[in-house]
């Protein structure tokens, strides 16, 4: 079940970490690894990162509170508060949606990059 992230809540599921074997640990920290990697490679270039070797836009974080502020603002999925409660594959394929139309728009039928571009 998803809950909106709550500090205090936080810090008492991790104290739970304590009591669990180290081995059990290491294998949660490299199943969400793998996750975040996964999503990582599948939305890079909502950051304008989609070759791992090229320099990130925002070096600490900043890009994914840049992407549901420009969600948010378009309207699609409502408010701020509201984009940070929806699903995150919902928010980011919305963007990589828009960054592949974008894309498309900037070259010509004829394949060539349009001036505007």
């Amino acid at each position: 079940m998803r809950e909106e992230y709550n500090s205090i809540v936080a810090d008492e599921r991790a104290g739970q970490f304590r009591s669990l074997s180290f081995g059990v640990v290491i294998a949660v920290l490299q199943h969400f690894e793998s996750q975040n990697v996964n999503f990582l490679r599948s939305y890079g270039e909502v950051f304008g990162q989609a070759d791992p070797d090229e320099e990130p836009l925002y070096r600490n974080g900043e890009g994914w509170i840049a992407c549901l502020e420009d969600v948010a603002e378009s309207g699609v999925h409502g408010s701020f508060k509201e984009v940070c409660a929806e699903n995150v594959h919902t928010v980011f394929l919305y963007l990589k949606h828009k960054i592949a139309r974008l894309k498309r728009e900037a070259i010509s039928p004829k394949g060539e990059i349009s001036e505007n571009s």
